[in-house]
């Protein structure tokens, strides 16, 4: 009887030994978030933000908390998912084009899942003023030195000879 109940004793601490680290791993555990920032936006144009995260239980919902430079105030949008499953997905939301103002706009990512919540780093978005009047100029000018550059090639073929 001693050797059945060591042996079973034997077979728990084996057991838990393998249940609880896989347990403790999922508890508790933050969800991972893959981001990366918008390189170049242009103020008055439609900000679409999008983010993949995977979690080790059921990702809730994903809002996007967004403020700009000089705020107090964080404007919330609720992120649609547009691809995965509930524990790895891809959401993405779209700031509207009047919100999208010059300056930097800052904003994280609120992540709801079945454990509670998690908030991420905050991300930086830098936003440019789009003056068409001065990329149109700066054509013209660049296609005026290359007529020149080829009618100064043109000139040098010609008289080359004499």
């Amino acid at each position: 009887m001693r050797k059945d109940a060591a042996r079973a004793a034997i077979i728990a601490v084996i057991l838990l030994a393998f249940i609880v680290p896989a347990a403790s791993s999922s508890a508790g555990a933050t969800p991972k978030i893959v981001h990366r920032p918008p390189m170049s936006v242009s103020a008055g144009t439609p900000l679409k933000i999008n983010m993949s995260v995977s979690d080790s239980v059921k990702i809730e919902g994903v809002v996007l908390n967004y403020r700009h430079a000089g705020e107090k105030e964080n404007t919330s949008l609720t992120m649609k998912r547009v691809s995965g499953n509930d524990t790895v997905a891809t959401f993405e939301v779209t700031i509207d084009k009047k919100d999208v103002t010059a300056g930097y706009i800052f904003y994280t990512f609120n992540i709801t899942d079945e454990d509670g919540y998690t908030i991420s780093p905050t991300y930086t978005a830098s936003v440019s003023v789009e003056s068409g009047g001065s990329s149109q100029f700066s054509v013209f000018i660049m296609a005026m030195v290359v007529a020149i550059i080829f009618i100064i090639l043109e000139i040098g073929l010609k008289y080359r000879h004499i």
